[in-house]
C-alpha cells in the first residue's frame, strides 16, 4: 500500500488519477519513440530494397510503411505504459518510459547532428567553390593584364565586337564564330583617379541582363540604368568580354580591373 510523507496511506483513487495524469507527458515520449521507429523503418527499408528505390517513386511506399510502424509503435508504448501504471507495476512503467525516452532522445539527437553535419559540409563545399571561383577569375584577369592586345583604355572597342555607340544606348555585334559573354558600362574618371560607372543592361526581349552571352553574328542592344544614365551621356564604354570559367579569350577595358567582380547594379 502506498504511503505518503506523513505515513498515511494514499487513497486508491489518487493513485489511479496520478497514473492517468502521468500518461499526458508520456504522449511526448510516444511521439519521439514513434519518430525513432519511423527513422529505423526508413533505414531498414532502404537497406533491404536498395538505395535506388529510396531515390525513386518507390520511396513513397517505404514512407507509408514507416509512418504506419511509427504510429503503431507509439500507440502501443503509450497504452502499455498506462496499463502497467494502472495495474500497479509502477517501476516497470518508469523503466519503459526511460527506455522509450532514451531511444527518442538518441534518435532525435542523431537526426539533428546529421542535419548539422550536412549543413556544415554544404557550407564548406560552397566556401571552397567560392575560393576556387575567385582563384580562377584572378588568374584569368591576370592573364588579360599580361597581354596588351587583350585590354585597352575605356572606349577602345574589342577586336571581336562591332559596336554602334548611340550616346546612351549601344548596339553590340559578335563578329566571331563563338559565343561571347559581354558586359558593358559607361565610365568616368574622377579627380582622384577613381572610375565612376553606370552599368548598361540588355533591352528588348532579353532585357535586364548586365552580362549576356551573344551568339555568332548576333546583335544585342544595351541601355544604361535610368538612375545614372543622365550623368554618363557620351561617356566612354567599359568592355568586359569573355568568361573566365569557360577559359574564353577575352578583352577588358583598363577601368574594369579596378572592379573585377563587375558593375552589377
Amino acid at each position: 500500500m502506498a504511503v505518503d510523507a506523513g505515513g498515511a496511506a494514499r487513497p486508491r483513487w489518487q493513485r489511479i488519477l496520478f497514473q492517468l495524469v502521468l500518461s499526458v507527458p508520456e504522449l511526448a515520449i510516444a511521439y519521439g519513440f514513434g519518430f525513432a521507429v519511423f527513422m529505423g523503418a526508413m533505414a531498414l527499408g532502404c537497406r533491404v530494397l536498395g538505395a535506388s528505390v529510396c531515390d525513386s517513386a518507390g520511396a513513397l511506399a517505404i514512407v507509408v510503411a514507416g509512418l504506419g510502424a511509427a504510429i503503431v509503435a507509439g500507440v502501443a508504448y503509450w497504452i502499455a505504459a498506462l496499463a502497467l501504471g494502472l495495474a500497479g507495476w509502477r517501476r516497470a512503467r518508469y523503466t519503459l518510459d526511460a527506455v522509450a525516452a532514451l531511444i527518442a532522445v538518441a534518435t532525435i539527437g542523431t537526426a539533428y547532428w546529421r542535419a548539422y553535419s550536412a549543413e556544415a559540409e554544404a557550407r564548406g563545399a560552397a566556401e571552397a567553390a567560392r575560393r576556387n571561383e575567385a582563384a580562377v577569375r584572378e588568374a584569368w584577369v591576370a592573364e588579360l593584364r599580361q597581354h596588351p592586345e587583350r585590354h585597352g583604355a575605356p572606349g577602345v572597342v574589342p577586336p571581336m565586337l562591332q559596336v554602334v555607340d548611340l550616346g546612351q544606348g549601344v548596339e553590340v555585334t559578335n563578329t566571331t564564330a563563338d559565343w561571347l559573354v559581354v558586359a558593358l558600362a559607361r565610365v568616368l574618371e574622377d579627380q582622384q583617379g577613381q572610375w565612376r560607372a553606370c552599368a548598361l543592361l540588355t533591352v528588348g526581349e532579353i532585357s535586364d541582363y548586365y552580362s549576356y552571352s551573344i551568339g555568332p553574328g548576333r546583335t544585342v542592344r544595351y541601355a544604361p540604368i535610368p538612375d545614372c544614365a543622365a550623368g554618363f551621356v557620351g561617356a566612354p564604354l567599359e568592355y568586359r568580354v569573355g568568361e573566365p570559367f569557360r577559359n574564353d579569350v577575352g578583352f577588358w577595358s583598363d577601368s574594369a580591373f579596378a572592379t573585377p567582380e563587375g558593375r552589377v547594379p
